[in-house]
């Protein structure tokens, strides 16, 4: 992407910033909001560095208990799968996935979450629905990264089919964006 600033005309000051990007071989279905952020959307592909990725958001809340629903908590917060899309992708050499959740870790602390389920009679249902989701992403892509930041820990694994897991804390996306 190449990114040129120039003078703001409006009279509030402040540069604007003009981005061309670069033609994407694969239809890239970035939706663009306002001019300085890039919105994608939930099962695309995106280009970055010459390397294709699935774009995959939303996750299970699992204190969402003790949130209240429409202000701290969004029930469309959960992720989506569009199966026959995906199943349209299969022959791609897809990369990696950039998504907000992605498999569990290993550390997740089990009394906490086992307590966390006394008070949310679905949430095991849903994180079962959404770890299955998971897994069939990486059963038709087979990605060699996924990169996710929902459970606020930095941890790596690599899974059974190879794929690298990498989970970002808070503050390890704060030095990426800065």
């Amino acid at each position: 992407m190449s990114c040129s600033r120039s003078s703001d005309s409006s009279g509030r000051g402040g540069a604007a910033r003009h981005c061309t990007r670069p033609t994407n071989p694969i239809k890239s279905e970035v939706e663009k909001k306002w001019p300085n952020i890039i919105h994608l959307r939930d099962n695309s592909l995106v280009s970055i560095n010459d390397k294709i990725y699935f774009i995959w958001g939303g996750a299970v809340s699992i204190d969402r208990a003790i949130l209240k629903e429409g202000s701290t908590w969004f029930r469309s917060e959960r992720t989506t799968l569009n199966i026959a899309k995906l199943l349209l992708l299969k022959d791609i050499k897809v990369f990696g996935v950039l998504a907000h959740t992605g498999p569990r870790p290993d550390i997740l602390d089990d009394k906490q979450f086992k307590r966390r389920c006394k008070f949310d009679k679905r949430l095991i249902d849903d994180i079962m629905e959404e770890q299955s989701n998971i897994c069939q992403i990486i059963n038709i892509l087979n990605p060699e990264v996924w990169f996710n930041g929902h459970y606020h820990t930095s941890f790596e694994k690599t899974i059974t089919n190879g794929t690298k897991v990498t989970c970002l804390d808070i503050l390890e996306i704060r030095k990426l964006i800065a």
